[in-house]
């Protein structure tokens, strides 16, 4: 459970500086220091950059015994998760990995997973207390949009089970929604109806729209929190068990959703601390656009390149350094749609990111439609398009803004996260939503 009290909180926030530290003390060579603190501002690792790195002491694809366990206990692994792995082994056991090799067992994959997920979210949404502030009242379920998707039909690539990601190029992947979808515990009854009764338009307060904004962290950080507890329990049922041409992967994804997690929890302390008025690190970018029924968003964003420099925000495929988010969310009316994205402008790359953007938007609408609609369908997840306007795409216009939107979080190769960011550079000849 995330905890309220500051004390655990910062035990919990911590993983990346206590990583640092120990990677400090494993390299004592200084130039092998040097050129491993620059790989870790590359955008890609290749290989030989990987192997550089497990050669000097960073476990990339192994667990060493004295280093923090991934569950984020703030423990070594060898006093925690390792003792809790089952010795003996089975023959016949379900994770992602072996459900790609073999596609007949994905569906068996899939009703296992979302079984230990459901299980661990309703465990977890029992112990959640609401974040609000300092209120301590038991959390109760809540909902990222204030839509009945019974009565207003909308899509989304997004899915209730976050371990069903199994996507082909040429696949549509965006579905009708369900109600649940987008559900989470982060905020009591009370504190829920008063965050969702507030209006956002033109002329709504700094301290409004960061408060509706912060539900987005709270969703994406719950649904993760469920995710790794629910991997640590496989791990404890499976990891004896696996192969070894599987387990250096499994690892990898573990470690790589653990730094998810942890770099959430970065997030949510700094933000809670200025909706607090205890920092003022956060800045609120605001448009005013024509308005529009086809999409909305309420999410967390990942900037990959900044488009002047070219310069690496978030990497790609090192689950060792932190990511870096800002936050977007669409507020519509009668009259026009409302844009909001927040980040933290004490992040130098992420200040890159933006000022780099608006310089090339300049203030124009056009071009501030297309940033905002790229924004959504590419550095998002939680999109979500109306029917009718989804309907209106051939077939190959969905499949085209279903890789758009899922190849970020799918292990993209260099080559597709290249095209797809040479895409996003020239935004202004792009999609627009509006």
């Amino acid at each position: 459970m995330l905890i309220n009290d500051d004390k655990n909180l910062k035990l919990l926030v911590d993983k990346q500086k206590v990583f640092k530290e120990a990677l400090d003390n494993k390299i004592s060579n200084l130039e092998a220091k040097k050129f491993v603190d620059a790989l870790f501002e590359n955008y890609f690792l290749d290989n030989d950059n990987i192997n550089f790195l497990v050669s000097n002491g960073v476990n990339f694809f192994n667990i060493d015994n004295n280093e923090e366990c991934f569950c984020l206990s703030t423990k070594l692994f060898k006093d925690c998760c390792f003792k809790n792995i089952r010795k003996n082994k089975k023959t016949n056991y379900y994770i992602f990995l072996k459900a790609l090799i073999n596609k007949e067992e994905y569906p068996k994959y899939l009703e296992y997973s979302n079984s230990l997920f459901l299980k661990n979210y309703r465990q977890m949404g029992k112990e959640e207390v609401c974040h609000f502030l300092d209120c301590e009242k038991n959390a109760v379920e809540n909902t990222l949009y204030k839509i009945n998707f019974e009565n207003d039909s909308y899509y989304s690539t997004y899915k209730k089970n976050p371990f069903d990601i199994h996507y082909s190029f040429g696949e549509i992947f965006f579905n009708k929604i369900r109600n649940d979808n987008f559900n989470f515990y982060g905020f009591c009854s009370e504190h829920f109806n008063y965050i969702s009764n507030i209006d956002i338009k033109e002329g709504s307060t700094n301290e409004h729209i960061a408060l509706v904004n912060f539900s987005s962290i709270l969703f994406k950080l719950f649904i993760s929190r469920v995710q790794l507890q629910s991997m640590k329990e496989e791990f404890y049922e499976v990891f004896s068990s696996l192969d070894s041409s599987i387990k250096p992967l499994y690892v990898y994804n573990l470690r790589k959703l653990s730094n998810r997690v942890s770099s959430l929890l970065n997030l949510f302390s700094s933000y809670k601390g200025f909706l607090k008025k205890e920092n003022n690190d956060f800045e609120i970018i605001k448009f005013v656009l024509p308005k529009t029924n086809n999409f909305l968003v309420s999410d967390l964003m990942y900037p990959q390149v900044t488009p002047d420099d070219f310069k690496m925000v978030n990497s790609i495929n090192n689950v060792f350094v932190e990511e870096k988010c800002a936050l977007i969310n669409t507020f519509k009316n009668d009259r026009y749609n409302y844009v909001t994205i927040i980040y933290n402008k004490k992040d130098e790359k992420l200040s890159d990111f933006f000022d780099q953007y608006l310089k090339i938007i300049d203030n124009k609408q056009k071009n501030i439609e297309y940033f905002v609609t790229n924004c959504a369908l590419i550095l998002c997840e939680n999109t979500i398009l109306s029917e009718n306007f989804f309907n209106k795409f051939s077939n190959e216009e969905k499949s085209f803004y279903s890789a758009m939107n899922k190849f970020r979080f799918e292990h993209p190769s260099m080559g597709q996260e290249y095209l797809k960011m040479k895409f996003f550079a020239g935004f202004t000849k792009g999609n627009n939503f509006f």
